[in-house]
């Protein structure tokens, strides 16, 4: 279970590297990756058209949606061997230590949605958009997580991902590829002023 009084120390550490020395800043800083540092695989979902629609149909229809995703997304994510960072709106956010297992998490994700969209209208249409990096990031276990992994599968799944796609860094390119079951498509992405590269992963 998440302590929640870790959130309070993440504040409190970080006030102190406001509040101190500058020159003693940097350990303080040190200090505080040290507790809450971890290289993970970051999973952002996103649910498709959130704000059309609420506006076609009420909230409390989509609220139902949501609420839905949740409860299929959150054993997936235990199933494989991921920890729920948060659910927020209509997103949901993990960690995880394998990044082949965040990738057939994604993807398993996107298929038992396919699967139950049976016309019921509560539950059909759910459709999300998934991006995944790795990378050294400050975690909150249960409450937050902050890096520049976070922010770049923040940009491939609410920003970039088309709906029904999962999207990878660079940086899951080898360990995917290692694994015979999984298919990367390369895709260059132009981004104001700079291209980021990518790739999308499919099940063979």
């Amino acid at each position: 279970m998440p302590d929640p009084n870790d959130m309070q120390e993440f504040f409190d550490r970080l006030d102190a590297c406001n509040d101190t020395d500058p020159r003693l800043r940097a350990e303080l800083e040190s200090d505080l990756w040290l507790r809450f540092g971890a290289v993970k695989t970051v999973l952002i979902l996103d649910m498709a058209g959130f704000t059309a629609k609420v506006q076609k149909h009420g909230l409390l229809f989509f609220l139902r949606k949501i609420r839905y995703m949740q409860r299929l997304v959150a054993p997936l994510l235990i199933e494989h061997q991921g920890e729920l960072v948060k659910f927020e709106a209509d997103n949901a956010y993990a960690v995880f230590s394998d990044s082949r297992h965040a990738v057939h998490c994604a993807l398993q994700i996107h298929q038992r949605l396919q699967e139950l969209n049976n016309g019921v209208p509560d539950v059909d249409d759910v459709v999300v958009s998934i991006g995944l990096a790795r990378g050294r990031i400050l975690w909150i276990p249960g409450h937050d997580f902050f890096g520049d992994a976070v922010n770049l599968a923040s940009k491939l799944g609410e920003d970039i991902a088309d709906h029904g796609e999962t999207l990878v860094s660079t940086d899951l390119f080898d360990e995917i590829q290692s694994d015979p079951s999984l298919q990367l498509t390369p895709l260059e992405i132009n981004l104001s002023g700079f291209t980021l590269t990518a790739a999308k992963v499919t099940r063979l």
